[in-house]
């Protein structure tokens, strides 16, 4: 018997499973997260503060999230949009396309580069934007 839903909903336990190991569980208290682009350059790669933001925004901490990964909370709605897609879609059920056209796509990835090298700026707004929280 053909089952065309069962990768969406076990895709979708494993991350509801993830998220609530993320809210409960402290990954800032754990030690170093280890990033093996940070750790062959000391530099923050655009994915580095993830787990930490994902984790503040499962407490409903908007903010720190921000610090740790701007990038990750803005990506989170058209995250879960094309989940609920792709999970519509298994029931049978059509939901318009996420459509990005060229211009679109060339100032994501513009916006991408320019975020991977602003973060590990040592001064201005690399401190913002770099995968360490900000003190005080």
């Amino acid at each position: 018997m053909d089952r065309p839903w069962s990768a969406p909903v076990a895709v979708g336990a494993v991350g509801v499973t993830g998220c609530v190991a993320l809210g409960l569980l402290n990954p800032s208290e754990a030690g170093p997260l280890l990033c093996p682009f940070r750790a062959m350059t000391g530099l923050d790669c655009p994915g580095c503060g993830m787990t930490r933001a994902l984790s503040r925004l499962t407490q409903g901490r908007i903010g720190t999230a921000l610090d740790y990964n701007i990038v990750l909370v803005i990506a989170v709605p058209a995250l879960c949009y094309l989940y609920l897609r792709w999970l519509a879609s298994a029931f049978g059920l059509n939901w318009p396309p996420l459509r990005l056209g060229r211009t679109a796509n060339a100032v994501v990835l513009l916006t991408l580069m320019a975020f991977s090298v602003l973060r590990n700026l040592p001064i201005g707004i690399g401190r913002y934007l770099n995968s360490q929280p900000i003190a005080g």
